[in-house]
């Protein structure tokens, strides 16, 4: 970490005095939270100019212990509590509390490459953008975690992994984590208190809707760590699909292509496996070439023979677990008919 002198700099032509808060909602993340904070506070940006904002929902475990150690050592760091548990009211009341002409958002297993403030900052500054995001890479530490994290950070993962890694600027319609001039958020009312996960979705929506650019960029950079178990695996990818749906559902113009092959795949097996009943090699069609998918992507994703062994039972249990997600949340929130209808045209080639 830097020293405190090495980092109160003058006021550069880069900063002009823009000030910086930092939001980071937090529940047990006592695995996590030093690397954020630590992360957070050696970025090369000066420090006079930064707070920290930490909003903890209620953690049954030792991380709100830890970020008071780090409180009473530094005073730019503050932590409020969120009752309500939900992400978009810690990023609200965070918001309401913070001072800066800027707005970082920071999740607690996210760590900060040490210039992410400052290109952030400038991006802002240098764009029409109104919201501006990087390259988000995962990380494992065990076998699975490692295997997970390779298969995300690959094109042939869920969602949106050719952007999170991409090598190019360019113009999005949403992005990882995010940062904003506070008025900007401000203009919108915030976040969506009303949503419990998908609050990003919606966010990105509605800057999208009056006409708000958002641009990426990989010269800004973060990391994530996988956590857990291959059932916590299925659980999150899970909860990306249900989320997804929902907040399509408030937005029906977000659903992209994209979303609709995760479904295709659960619905795919479910008729191969009723051809199956009748036909074992008609039932075997399908799959066999989803597997030969599987194959090919893995050899593509890395070349170590360890971990292109559980490659293609990762890739199937991300694509799994998504598309299940998925179909979950459309049978409680409803799928958009026309946009869906448009979609499937453009797909099937004949034009939206």
């Amino acid at each position: 970490m830097l020293r405190e002198e090495e980092k109160n700099n003058e006021v550069t032509p880069l900063t002009d005095g823009v000030s910086v808060t930092v939001l980071l909602p937090m529940r047990n993340a006592e695995q996590e939270i030093m690397r954020c904070l630590n992360a957070i506070m050696a970025n090369d940006y000066p420090s006079d100019l930064v707070e920290i904002v930490v909003v903890d929902s209620m953690s049954t475990d030792a991380s709100p212990d830890i970020v008071r150690g780090y409180i009473k050592k530094h005073s730019f760091i503050r932590m409020l509590v969120n009752p309500k548990r939900l992400p978009s009211v810690s990023l609200n009341m965070g918001l309401d509390a913070a001072g800066g002409d800027v707005i970082i958002r920071a999740d607690a297993g996210s760590v900060m490459e040490v210039d992410y403030i400052s290109r952030s900052v400038k991006l802002l500054r240098d764009t029409e953008a109104v919201n501006v995001g990087g390259a988000q890479t995962a990380t494992g530490v065990s076998y699975l975690t490692r295997a997970v994290a390779l298969a995300t950070n690959s094109s042939y993962a869920i969602g949106d992994a050719r952007l999170r890694n991409a090598q190019k600027e360019k113009w999005v319609d949403g992005i990882y984590l995010g940062a904003w001039w506070r008025e900007t958020l401000e203009s919108l009312g915030g976040f969506d208190d009303h949503l419990a996960d998908d609050e990003n979705y919606d966010l990105s929506f509605r800057l999208r809707r009056m006409r708000g650019k958002a641009f990426y960029s990989p010269a800004l950079r973060s990391s994530y760590r996988v956590r857990g178990s291959l059932p916590r695996v299925i659980k999150t990818y899970g909860g990306y699909g249900i989320r997804m749906a929902r907040a399509i559902k408030g937005h029906p113009d977000a659903l992209r292509p994209s979303h609709l092959a995760p479904p295709g795949l659960v619905i795919m097996f479910m008729i191969s496996a009723l051809l199956f009943l009748y036909s074992w090699p008609a039932g075997t069609i399908a799959p066999g070439f989803y597997l030969l998918h599987l194959l090919i992507a893995s050899r593509r994703i890395t070349r170590r023979r360890r971990y292109q062994i559980a490659m293609p039972l990762v890739l199937f249990t991300l694509h799994l677990s998504w598309g299940l997600g998925f179909i979950f949340g459309i049978f409680r929130w409803g799928l958009p008919r026309r946009r869906t209808k448009t979609l499937l045209k453009a797909m099937a080639g004949r034009g939206p």
